[in-house]
């Protein structure tokens, strides 16, 4: 439905401070990551809709979230096929499933720039560390060196048996 925002005070009571509601009429996966200052939310779905027709839903939104109790969209970008998405600084990593991995530099949340596209690998969920990523798909966790991000390596690939 939308991205709500919490704070646990010291009873370890969850508190609701905030939402934003996405405007869909159907409920979209929504992996985020988020700073002090922006929530990046990757959407993305495919499901039967009304009269049997395909309905996707395949974007990036940036919220800020500076006012917790007050978060607003900024704004959206068309994604394929996100899923999961990692953040490091102001460099955004976004798994496109089938479509690959992409690493985005979100300094400008106006015009957000493609820094390196990985398309020769599924990508499901993303890990960023101190310039070591993990990058999961369905047959194989990557580990990629991106401490230089005009030379992104791939260290190793490590195969997943069923």
């Amino acid at each position: 439905e939308g991205l709500f925002i919490y704070t646990v005070g010291a009873s370890g009571i969850p508190q609701k401070q905030g939402d934003v509601i996405y405007d869909f009429p159907i409920e979209p996966c929504d992996p985020v990551v988020a700073n002090d200052q922006f929530a990046y939310v990757t959407l993305s779905t495919s499901t039967e809709g009304a009269c049997g027709r395909l309905t996707q839903v395949n974007q990036l939104k940036i919220i800020d979230v500076l006012d917790i109790q007050n978060p607003r969209e900024l704004v959206s970008y068309p994604m394929s096929n996100p899923k999961g998405v990692g953040l490091d600084g102001t460099t955004l990593f976004v798994c496109e499933n089938q479509f690959g991995l992409k690493i985005l530099d979100v300094a400008d949340y106006n015009n957000i720039q493609i820094i390196e596209a990985f398309e020769d690998i599924t990508a499901y969920d993303v890990i960023p560390l101190d310039g070591l990523l993990l990058v999961v798909g369905p047959d194989n966790v990557y580990q990629y060196d991106y401490t230089d991000l005009n030379n992104i390596q791939l260290i190793s690939s490590i195969p997943i048996q069923a």
